[in-house]
């Protein structure tokens, strides 16, 4: 990374002690004390939605969609292939 940009991390996040990449990287992941802060200052890359929408959306992604597989996690939210979700919530 150029020197601006570590220099830039510094000046906004310093006073959190996050002077690099890596450090940001490990406060956001593990939501360390200074998470609100640090989620702050990467709202400004927050990526848009695509022009246009998603195309296909009734479709697998797998079908040349872009739908989530919702049934087959909807299955396994229910229980999955043993139907006995409840014996692993309560255990």
């Amino acid at each position: 990374m150029e020197d601006w940009g570590l220099r830039w991390i510094l000046t906004s996040l310093g006073k959190f002690d996050i002077p690099c990449v890596e450090y940001l990287i490990h406060e956001i992941m593990t939501v360390g004390p200074h998470f609100n802060e640090d989620n702050n200052f990467l709202w400004q890359f927050k990526l848009k939605a695509p022009l246009g929408g998603l195309k296909n959306k009734r479709n697998y992604y797998i079908e040349g969609g872009d739908a989530y597989l919702k049934k087959k996690r909807n299955h396994y939210m229910e229980g999955g292939d043993t139907h006995n979700r409840e014996n692993y919530i309560t255990s």
